[in-house]
């Protein structure tokens, strides 16, 4: 199972090239941040998550925020049941994309627990 995490979220880190567009942007933004958070939930370590990450930004201009974004998910807790990992999940790309789409800057979203998100 990890493997198969850590294969798509390079494909999504690869694919999801970003855009001039800020709302476009911030949704490709929240789509990899909700791939950060599912490896996070299936117990991969962050430095894996670094390292995909680096690979597949091959030094892009946004590698600063994704760092930021990986962060932010382990600074969360890894939840238990299937239904708290999925509400940490969307929760967290929900978080990304309204702190990407408030400011130019992001922010790291609140660490709340996956039931209050």
């Amino acid at each position: 199972m990890k493997k198969i995490v850590l294969m798509t979220l390079m494909s999504v880190l690869s694919f999801h090239a970003y855009s001039h567009d800020d709302r476009e942007m911030c949704e490709n933004l929240a789509i990899q941040a909700e791939w950060i958070m599912i490896a996070r939930q299936s117990n991969t370590s962050q430095q894996q998550v670094y390292d995909i990450v680096a690979e597949a930004q091959h030094g892009g201009e946004h590698g600063e925020m994704l760092s930021d974004v990986i962060r932010a998910a382990y600074a969360l807790p890894i939840f238990k049941s299937d239904q708290e990992k999925q509400l940490a999940v969307k929760g967290f790309g929900r978080e990304v994309l309204q702190s990407c789409m408030d400011d130019d800057e992001f922010d790291v979203p609140d660490t709340r627990s996956a039931t209050e998100l």
